[in-house]
């Protein structure tokens, strides 16, 4: 017998995947369009980080409850896994007002950490 057509198939995609993702978007998107980011941008050193690499780190990060292995990150960035820590260094000078550590690494070594709510009040992102 075959299954109803109807029926959620292996390959289908995860809805509540795809819905999670929206508002892990969405907060990254608010955090590229703010204006301490903007301002932090520059102090990157000669290399900044382009948004675009901002925007999946942050996403990746907040689609996965704050926490993901560099190996993951540099996946969802684009870049070899190998060139991620330099990566995460410029990174850490942008995100990290003032010293606090809104993003992070695990005493592990492998697996970076986001402090949403940190985030949310260095760069004024509210609530939603």
């Amino acid at each position: 017998m075959t299954a109803p057509l109807s029926s959620p198939t292996l390959f289908d995609p995860d809805p509540v995947v795809e819905a999670a993702d929206a508002p892990a978007a969405a907060i990254a998107e608010r955090l590229i369009a703010s204006s301490t980011y903007v301002a932090r941008r520059g102090i990157a050193g000669r290399h900044p980080v382009e948004d675009a690499v901002t925007l999946a780190i942050i996403a990746s990060l907040v689609a996965g409850g704050g926490r993901a292995h560099h190996d993951t990150l540099a996946s969802a960035a684009g870049v070899a896994a190998h060139t991620f820590s330099g990566l995460l260094a410029a990174l850490r000078r942008v995100l990290n007002v003032d010293g606090y550590p809104v993003i992070d690494l695990d005493p592990d070594r492998v697996t970076v950490i986001l402090d949403l709510q940190l985030l949310r009040d260095q760069f004024e992102l509210g609530r939603t």
